[in-house]
């Protein structure tokens, strides 16, 4: 048997990885998040079709518990419950 060496996916053959964090009230995640197409974060959380959304080579930390932290190759996150998201490559310029 042959193993499947990627994802079909409709439509767009264009997939981005962006550098993320995510925080809930709970947790913090950061990591790779796969978008599709063009980045448009209306549609990314408000898509009713899915409430779970996949981030890869993600690591997890509790807020009131920063011992507390979990890597994996991958994780979802329920996208109602996102208080905050930040692209990790683009910070603020330091004022000279």
């Amino acid at each position: 048997q042959r193993a499947a060496t990627g994802i079909v996916r409709g439509g767009y053959s264009n997939v981005t990885e962006l550098q993320a964090r995510i925080a809930t009230n709970v947790f913090e995640i950061e990591g790779k998040l796969q978008v599709i197409g063009r980045f448009d974060f209306v549609t990314l959380m408000s898509d009713r079709t899915r409430n779970f959304i996949p981030m890869f080579d993600a690591t997890l930390t509790a807020i009131l518990l920063p011992n507390l932290k979990v890597e994996s190759p991958g994780i979802l996150f329920n996208r109602e419950k996102v208080d905050m998201l930040a692209f990790l490559n683009q910070r603020a310029k330091e004022d000279k």
